[in-house]
């Protein structure tokens, strides 16, 4: 995940994925988040 640290908390940041089976994915949908943040990493996790 990359994310912008002053405007973290409102929810910019990005995932970036290589390959079928990332293999970090567990622990990008369990690391602590501001909730703007983990509100769109879900939905961009989701679309993968």
């Amino acid at each position: 995940m990359i994310k912008c640290l002053p405007h973290f908390p409102m929810g910019t940041e990005a995932v970036v994925v290589v390959g079928d089976a990332p293999a970090n994915l567990d622990k990008i949908k369990s690391a602590k988040l501001p909730n703007k943040a983990r509100e769109r990493v879900d939905k961009a996790l989701s679309e993968l």
